[in-house]
Formats: structure tokens, sequence, C-alpha cells
């Protein structure tokens, strides 16, 4: 199963835009991390990861930083950042052998356990919201010259492929919905093995209304320096500290995808 997983193999990720300077600090991070300097590695992925300028493919950094994590002992953390490439790149094959090794490593559920909710799930999520979004529009157009032609040429049969494009259409677009709903809000990755406290307060001492699951993935709504707010999915409300979750970052709808 170890070498299954694919820590090093940076051939099979998206590649990156060449000749820049967001390459150049990419590339100072590979050798970083190929050194066994895995510190400085992710901080250099951190940064063209937070820049968001697009010279270099998120996915990949979420890819590598879930390399570094993981090499580092970081498994929770590298389990975050292997979820947050595949936000990205849902058919990633590298990211998902990673992260279903991680997340073993770290003794949780598989990602996707085979039953019928997580097959529906994988296949909700098997296309990017570009995608869907590109779907819908040439559907639409599809739709609207069967009915032209309908019109003017009459036909069952065209009738019957208007129906089926207009009924595939608003699949699509439900689909669409439920993906924008679910990727609206900014979302965490509870990363301490004994899960996140939350508190009604930001401070230590303050009572304890809760607590998030290490592995859960929580909404995040609000943050102070060292703290974050966060709702569970059992709409519970509070206070955590900031190190116990990692952020994850969300893909940008508008953003331009290689098919």
């Amino acid at each position: 199963m170890l070498a299954a997983f694919a820590l090093a193999l940076l051939a099979q990720a998206p590649a990156a835009a060449p000749d820049q300077p967001a390459q150049e600090r990419f590339q100072a991070a590979v050798e970083a991390y190929r050194a066994g300097d895995h510190q400085a590695a992710s901080n250099l992925w951190r940064d063209l990861l937070e820049e968001k300028s697009g010279e270099i493919d998120p996915a990949l950094l979420c890819f590598d930083l879930g390399n570094s994590a993981f090499r580092s002992g970081r498994v929770l953390e590298s389990v975050g950042w292997f979820t947050a490439a595949l936000r990205y790149e849902p058919r990633y094959e590298a990211a998902w052998v990673n992260l279903e090794h991680a997340r073993q490593r770290a003794g949780l559920d598989p990602a996707d356990r085979g039953d019928l909710a997580d097959t529906l799930e994988r296949l909700g999520t098997a296309f990017t919201l570009p995608e869907i979004e590109w779907a819908l529009v040439a559907l639409a157009a599809l739709l609207f010259a069967a009915i032209l032609t309908e019109a003017w040429i009459g036909g069952v049969a065209l009738r019957r492929v208007a129906w089926a494009l207009g009924v595939v259409a608003l699949l699509c677009a439900g689909l669409w919905t439920w993906r924008l709903a679910r990727e609206s809000s900014a979302s965490a990755f509870v990363i301490q093995a004994e899960g996140a406290a939350l508190r009604s307060e930001p401070r230590v001492d303050a009572a304890t209304v809760g607590r998030a699951e290490a592995a859960e993935l929580v909404e995040r709504i609000d943050e102070l320096p060292g703290w974050v707010r966060l709702r569970t999915a059992e709409n519970v409300h509070g206070w955590a500290e900031a190190s116990s979750v990692l952020e994850l970052p969300h893909p940008d709808s508008a953003r331009a995808r290689s098919l």
C-alpha cells in the first residue's frame, strides 16, 4: 500500500506554467521537499496558494502540501490538503490514492466506502462547477436549437429529443444549484486527533459548548487572532483555537479549467 502512495509523483499532477517567478519558487519548494526540508517546502507552497495568481495549479499545490504534511507526521493535516486538492480537481487520481492512504493511516473510514451514499456523493462531485456551467450552456443551446427545429419541421422524434434535452438540462441545473450551495461557504477541516473544543467565547477558560471531531468538515463563520468561530453539521456554534483546524481553500467557479 505504501508503494502506491504517490508522494513524489509530481509528474502525475497538473502542469504549472513554465519560466515564471512563481514557477521558480515552486521548483525551490520541490528541491526543499526532496532534500527533506518539508517545512520550507510547505511555506513556499502555501505562499503560492494564498497568492491565487493562477500561475501554479492550486490542486497541485494542495496535493504537494498534503505530501509534505504526511512526511512531517501531520497525517490529519495531510488528509485535509488532499481533500482540498480534490475540490479543485475531482478526478485527480493521485490525490484520491493519497487521500485514502492517509485516512487509513489516521484510523479514519475511507473517503469512498463504496456504499450508495458515497457513490452518489462521488458522482455528484465528479465535475467542477465550471464544467457543469459549460454543460448547462451547451444543453441550453441544444435545447433551443431542438425546439426551433421541431417548430419548423415538426415530428415526434424531434419532440422527444427536445423533451430529453429539457430533462437533462433540469438535472444539470439541480446539480449546479446543489454544488453552488455546498461550496459557497468557507469550510475548515479539524486536524487535531482529539478534536476541537468549541467554546462560548474566544478564550481558553470559556465554557465548552460542543466539540468538532477529528477530520470533521465544519463551516468557518468568523475569526479573531488565534481563534475561529465554527458551525458543525449539527448546527453547533463555537470558538475553536485556530491551530486545531485547517482552512480549506475554495475553487473559484470562474476559474479557467483544462478539461
